[in-house]
């Protein structure tokens, strides 16, 4: 991981998010944010520990399945590095999961191919119950007639490409085999090429690299043959879910704004898909997706808005960070 990166990937996250409070109106912002309730701040960060918790539970019933339990406050310190990856890496999960995959392995001296396993087995168990919310969010407006079009479209973006991913998955599922001889093939050509063209010498046998891909691919059939365990992984998941949702809630309360309860269950999973973008967090795209969505279902001012969304990203990102790169430290202190 580089360092400079990371914080000009930080520094750029703030100059967007500078962006659109400027846009909003600085002063109305700041005099919305005043308003703030110090009490109901100090739940709020419980309330994310909360979520930090639950989401770590679903981690720990995995990494019990591939044996290699750990005691649920490492099991809190490794989920915490996992989020501290995304949070600074680009394309949010799908460009950390390589990153961390080797928190992951290092806390648990797991092979590589273990850790990616198990952080793509935590991403997937997380994906189903923002799906599930996001769906009944999406009927319970269309029966009230409270969703206007332009919200229409996103919820049916989104359900489209969690159908689409569904598929992928499924299909990779099916044909796991096939594609880890192609993957191999194609990563043993790959070494080949940069060993000749490049002065890189990677000596990296073929059936080596069929061990990896194959332990990989064993991980996973491991943990999809336990359905009542990945059930209690879903449920936890679906509890962090909730927090997270409460958060967001809380967030506007805090300057004394009382939205529907149901709203942020149906908001928070559905601006969480535009985190792909390439700023850490998903800063622009996730920012956006909260203005949009918060703006077309509930009447709260848009300056009050951005301030709730200053709350609540300070308590989902920049906390989780602190926390994060804290737990990295104490991994790696711990393993030295």
């Amino acid at each position: 991981m580089n360092v400079r990166s990371v914080v000009l990937g930080l520094l750029a996250s703030v100059l967007v998010l500078g962006v659109i409070v400027s846009l909003v109106g600085v002063s109305a912002v700041v005099a919305a944010l005043d308003a703030a309730k110090p009490g109901v701040i100090v739940v709020i960060v419980v309330t994310v520990l909360l979520w930090l918790t639950a989401w770590s539970s679903a981690l720990h019933v995995v990494l019990s399945v591939l044996g290699y339990p750990q005691s649920r406050f490492r099991t809190l310190l490794v989920y915490s590095s996992i989020v501290f990856a995304n949070s600074v890496t680009p394309f949010a999960q799908a460009g950390a999961e390589p990153l961390a995959a080797l928190f992951v392995s290092r806390a648990t001296d797991a092979e590589y191919e273990t850790g990616l396993s198990v952080v793509v087995s935590v991403d997937t168990i997380n994906l189903l119950p923002s799906v599930g919310f996001a769906a009944i969010g999406f009927a319970y407006f269309a029966v009230r007639s409270a969703l206007n079009p332009r919200l229409e479209l996103a919820v049916v973006l989104f359900l489209t490409v969690a159908v689409v991913v569904a598929a992928v998955a499924l299909f990779a599922w099916r044909a796991r085999d096939t594609l880890a001889a192609s993957l191999v093939g194609a990563l043993s050509s790959l070494l080949d090429t940069l060993n000749r063209r490049t002065s890189l010498d990677i000596d990296r046998p073929e059936r080596e690299l069929e061990r990896r891909v194959t332990l990989f691919v064993s991980n996973v059939e491991r943990i999809a043959r336990t359905p009542r365990l990945l059930a209690v992984g879903v449920f936890f998941s679906a509890v962090g879910w909730l927090f997270l949702a409460v958060t967001l809630w809380l967030s506007l309360y805090s300057l004394g704004y009382a939205i529907p309860v149901e709203a942020p269950l149906f908001i928070v999973p559905l601006a969480m898909t535009a985190s792909v973008t390439p700023l850490p967090g998903g800063f622009g795209g996730v920012d956006a997706a909260y203005i949009l969505l918060l703006g077309g279902l509930t009447n709260v001012p848009l300056p009050s808005i951005t301030a709730a969304l200053l709350v609540y990203r300070a308590a989902t990102y920049l906390l989780p960070i602190v926390l994060g790169g804290t737990a990295v430290t104490i991994l790696e202190t711990s393993r030295r």
